[in-house]
């Protein structure tokens, strides 16, 4: 998977784009092909080191994004889990459309 990631703490032009390999999914979760994803103002400060919680390197910033489940866990109880969805990064996704 591709993703934006901070590697150093700065600002969000520091963010390089880089590939990762996809997680394992775990039988309560869905996977999203995101289509789009956006690092907001409140998370600047996460990418200078400068919030309460510094998260370990490298790291992905953000938690909006939206896009379509593509793989669903065994006991994901996401309701018509195939489709478009939105949400925040470990919230309930939303469904859109």
């Amino acid at each position: 998977m591709r993703a934006m990631i901070c590697r150093k703490w700065g600002s969000p032009e520091d963010l390089r784009l880089g590939n990762l390999d996809h997680m394992p999914l775990t039988s309560e979760r869905v996977r999203v092909k995101v289509r789009a994803a956006g690092v907001i103002f409140s998370t600047t400060p996460v990418i200078a080191g400068k919030y309460q919680r510094k998260p370990p390197l490298p790291f992905i910033p953000g938690t909006e994004a939206s896009g379509v489940v593509i793989e669903v866990g065994a006991a994901c109880r996401l309701q018509a889990a195939q489709g478009r969805r939105r949400g925040r990064r470990g919230a309930r996704l939303g469904r859109r459309g």
